[in-house]
């Protein structure tokens, strides 16, 4: 039996990425021949986007795509009219109110509601299916009708995917070059995939591995692997191991010697017939990639203000000053807070690749490591706004900001050096703020951190994978 689904659209954040997102997995889910877009009045650009992305990328013409905008005057009416025990309501894109309003007429019906889950952290503002499949599993909230246990092949193939929302992809990712390598890894695993990941589901264990070429794998047992990383669907324990000398050993929750072995692992295996000379000014160490990947939680504190999240701080200030270590940190990772990137940060990275490259040109894993950190900071600058300095090194630019631009907002620093510098100089409608580094426990940021480090392990192996 085939069901029509009603997706709204309306939300007021990451509205097209969403609701992209969300009709797929519903799509992919369940036995769907049609679906209906419902959109709020304000939303109309964006929703024919959104039919023009569904018509490209579903496969071949078995499922139409239609739209509708919503009666702001007899929506209850109209909700009733197209809800009924053979649509499948899907609330999750659309604003609080008329997903209120839906989601009551749709338990009256005993209509099926379902809503996509969504990691957030740094896969934040990517759209399914550049997102794994198991970070945005499908919650049933009322009705009889399940979601089937393997996913339906909605898809031609990946280079089907990749070409019919190119557009999209290059608008919002393909700028985005470290977002970019991560979404194009999910894309795979989620091809390669069929199991789907729902609410009610028996709990699943799942399995990523990287081999010592690069290439990641999803519940597959490879003899070259170097990285493991299970967990439980449903359960927020993890486990992370590397294979040294033939046994995989766990690394501690926390420990940052054990992560510093895993990545020596993972880079070593790699390098074999290579340059290793990884010496001098330029050295490029574990902790180095630890760092740039997003393999720790960036916490701060200052002087009126104990210890917290960094992503914490967006209730106490207007903005958040990113001193260039903290690009070194994994800054990155930290999508939906708003950050000023000084040209001084700029002006100190670009002189840093410029030497990897200068002193080291053949040095595969000083020019790799260059090139994801240009790439992390291109980044950041096409997501935030620029603040001008001084074209010198940032310790002695940054207290030279015209404090007007910078008012009510935090400067935030490794540098215990630069701390206590600033802290002389600024005045107190602006906070210096000190940052510290954990290895992650976070789940999902893990995860994208592990497809960059396969994506880094590729590029060391072959010089022209993209």
């Amino acid at each position: 039996m085939s069901f029509k689904a009603l997706v709204l659209f309306g939300s007021s954040t990451d509205l097209l990425e969403s609701s992209f997102s969300s009709t797929l997995r519903l799509v992919e889910s369940f036995d769907i021949d049609s679906v209906k877009i419902l959109y709020s009045s304000f939303a109309e650009d964006q929703c024919i986007k959104l039919k023009e992305l569904l018509q490209k990328v579903l496969k071949g013409e078995c499922i139409t795509i239609a739209s509708e905008q919503i009666n702001e005057s007899g929506y209850e009416t109209q909700f009733d009219r197209l809800i009924d025990s053979n649509t499948i309501l899907s609330p999750t894109s659309g604003s609080k109110f008329y997903a209120f309003v839906s989601t009551k007429i749709a338990v009256e019906k005993n209509t099926t509601i379902i809503h996509t889950m969504f990691p957030f952290g740094p896969w934040k503002g990517m759209f399914y299916p550049f997102v794994p499949r198991f970070f945005q599993p499908v919650k049933t909230i009322n009705g009889d009708i399940q979601p089937q246990e393997k996913v339906r092949n909605i898809f031609d193939n990946e280079e089907a995917v990749k070409k019919s929302i190119s557009g999209f992809t290059y608008q919002k990712l393909g700028a985005s070059k470290i977002s970019f390598r991560v979404g194009n890894m999910a894309l795979k695993l989620n091809l390669n995939n069929p199991l789907n990941y729902y609410d009610g589901t028996p709990n699943v264990s799942t399995s990523l591995g990287i081999s010592k070429n690069g290439a990641m794998s999803l519940n597959k047992s490879d003899s070259d692997s170097i990285i493991k990383f299970q967990f439980e669907n449903k359960a927020k324990n993890f486990n992370l191991s590397y294979n040294k000398d033939g046994e995989f050993r766990q690394i501690e929750r926390g420990a940052f010697q054990d992560m510093k072995n895993l990545i020596k692992i993972a880079i070593d295996a790699d390098l074999e017939n290579l340059n290793k000379d990884n010496s001098g000014r330029n050295a490029i160490s574990p902790a180095d990639i630890i760092g740039l990947l997003g393999f720790e939680d960036i916490k701060v504190e200052g002087e009126n203000l104990m210890e917290r999240p960094v992503e914490n701080l967006g209730d106490q200030v207007k903005g958040i000053v990113v001193d260039t270590n903290l690009v070194y940190s994994g800054i990155l990772m930290y999508k939906g807070m708003k950050m000023m990137i000084p040209y001084c940060t700029y002006v100190e990275i670009a002189n840093r690749r410029s030497e990897l490259l200068k002193y080291d040109p053949d040095n595969r894993i000083k020019y790799v490591y260059g090139t994801f950190l240009w790439e992390s900071l291109t980044e950041l600058m096409n997501r935030n706004q620029m603040l001008r300095t001084e074209a010198f090194f940032c310790d002695g630019v940054i207290p030279m900001i015209d404090p007007l631009l910078i008012k009510d907002c935090a400067i935030v620093t490794r540098d215990e050096g630069a701390y206590r510098h600033w802290l002389d100089i600024f005045p107190r409608n602006v906070m210096v703020m000190k940052a510290t580094q954990n290895v992650s426990e976070n789940r999902a940021k893990i995860v994208f951190a592990l497809m960059l480090l396969s994506s880094m392990i590729r590029e060391l192996k072959f010089s022209n994978y993209n």
